[in-house]
């Protein structure tokens, strides 16, 4: 039970920072096309 419980929470915590990193991934490249397109414009 106890060992179940421990894979439950690591798989878990797995999870949730590969959501952190692909949200912060996703939040780059935006970031990045943004001030791509902010210096085309001002260029």
């Amino acid at each position: 039970m106890k060992v179940t419980d421990d894979v439950r929470l690591l798989m878990k915590f797995v999870y949730w920072i590969a959501m952190a990193i692909g949200f912060g991934l996703v939040a780059y490249l935006l970031w990045m096309t943004f001030v791509t397109v902010y210096n085309g414009l001002i260029g």
